[in-house]
């Protein structure tokens, strides 16, 4: 039905209610992009690894949870570090394989 949402995990089936926006937004996936509204840097982090093969890690449990709304696409991961690295207090170290985010004055 128009206006009604599924999300589907392990554990269960959930159906909604969504407007024209987050219906549109939900399946930008088939469109190339993600879009965050609000989310936490953990999910946002774990959604942009499903797309690219050079992975992001999160090192420091404190920024996990930072929370940001943005769209990008989905295979324009290094946009999204230059946007952690110069809009929130987060420091990035790219290593061949993966990019580590830490909360900035951390030292390794």
């Amino acid at each position: 039905v128009a206006g009604v949402v599924a999300r589907v995990t392990p554990a269960a089936t959930m159906i909604e209610s969504a407007s024209l926006t987050e219906a549109t937004e939900l399946l930008s996936w088939r469109n190339g992009y993600v879009v965050f509204r609000e989310t936490a840097l953990a999910d946002a982090v774990a959604e942009f690894n499903r797309y690219n093969e050079r992975k992001i890690v999160i090192r420091d449990p404190h920024i996990a949870s930072m929370r940001l709304t943005a769209k990008f696409r989905a295979n324009n991961f290094e946009g999204f570090v230059r946007l952690l690295q110069e809009s929130f207090p987060i420091r990035t170290q790219h290593h061949p394989n993966e990019i580590v985010l830490t909360a900035a004055g951390t030292i390794e």
